[in-house]
């Protein structure tokens, strides 16, 4: 005789009931529930295949549903039914190496998913935004920074005069055409000598690093870089690849209110975006290229770069944390690779 103990469900409600079921030798099946008993043939069970430790649902003729944890008692039924062959799904995971070969397999994917799919989709996602989304999130960013920057302390002439240097970037710059290219003074505070640029075209320049510059020159050099990671839209892509990784996570656990959050948040990531050493190795290719069709001599950036590293401020460290070593930044601007645009040019020396 198999015994088994479960619930019998009706199949009209989800209401059950404490049920065992058992089977004679001559296949006569008897189902007791609550001082009752129900009497049918084993063939007439419809009993699925094993699938992992899942509870086995035993369709009956009238609907009703047996349900039990005895897989070990369903298996038997199976068998004298003349059923032995098991679920496709519970014959893979009870092979070890194939269970291993699959979790190596995934999780290779979610590695070349984020390694090169993030950024691929980032990319893409990033150059289809709107010029209006654009403006809306750099405004947004700006609103962050401003909790910690404070008011420029630069004259007015010394602002426009700035400015002006500035669109003799824009003017000599690839592509910068498309993006409508402010510049923005702040006191840097913590912050120190940096520069930062947004979404929506605006560049924000301390005036601690007007104050370490040397030479106009050196400031053409940093806004050309700003000017490079905009038309590259480097901020917008190192918010949407944090995004995308908040979205695959939601996608696995089921958690939608993580993505409105994600979303709300864009602002935020925009302002404390801190590019990869493969954006910055860009936007300092593009600022060697702007340099050259201005004129201007690149040793000009890469003073300004040595001066910065060089300075104990703690503003420095931070901008620097994620930068290329500066030493190699400069190296590759001699040897004209700093990035995909580089083209040979004159040497720093």
């Amino acid at each position: 005789m198999i015994e088994l103990d479960g619930q019998l469900f009706d199949g009209q409600t989800t209401r059950s009931r404490a049920a065992s079921l058992r089977v004679w030798t001559d296949e006569t099946v008897r189902i007791a529930v609550a001082g009752s008993e129900q009497t049918l043939q084993l063939p007439d069970l419809e009993i699925p295949a094993r699938l992992a430790n899942t509870p086995r649902r035993i369709r009956l003729p009238d609907g009703a549903i047996f349900e039990t944890p005895d897989n070990d008692g369903a298996d038997a039924l199976l068998a004298a039914q003349g059923r032995t062959r098991r679920h496709w799904l519970h014959r893979l995971e009870s092979r070890w190496d194939l269970v291993l070969a699959s979790a190596v397999f995934v999780l290779g994917f979610g590695a070349a998913f984020v390694v090169w799919g993030v950024p691929a989709l980032a990319r893409v996602a990033a150059f289809a935004v709107p010029a209006e989304t654009s403006a809306w999130l750099g405004e947004g960013a700006l609103e962050v920074l401003d909790r910690t920057l404070e008011p420029s302390a630069l004259s007015d002439a010394r602002r426009e005069a700035l400015r002006a240097r500035l669109d003799e970037v824009t003017a000599a710059a690839p592509d910068a055409g498309d993006y409508a290219f402010r510049l923005v003074f702040r006191g840097g505070g913590d912050f120190g000598a940096n520069a930062l640029a947004l979404p929506s075209g605006q560049i924000v320049l301390t005036d601690e690093l007007v104050a370490l510059a040397d030479a106009d020159e050196e400031l053409i050099a940093v806004l050309a870089h700003e000017v490079g990671h905009v038309v590259h839209r480097h901020a917008l892509r190192q918010a949407i690849q944090s995004s995308t990784l908040v979205i695959a996570i939601v996608l696995v656990t089921g958690d939608l209110s993580a993505t409105s959050g994600s979303v709300a948040l864009l602002p935020t990531l925009l302002a404390e975006a801190r590019f990869s050493q493969e954006f910055e190795r860009e936007a300092d290719a593009y600022a060697v290229r702007t340099l050259d069709r201005a004129g201007i001599d690149e040793a000009h950036f890469a003073r300004i770069l040595r001066r910065m590293d060089e300075d104990p401020d703690e503003g420095f460290a931070s901008f620097f944390s994620t930068h290329p070593n500066t030493d190699e930044r400069i190296r590759l601007l001699e040897r004209g690779e700093s990035g995909e645009d580089a083209a040979p040019r004159q040497s720093l020396k």
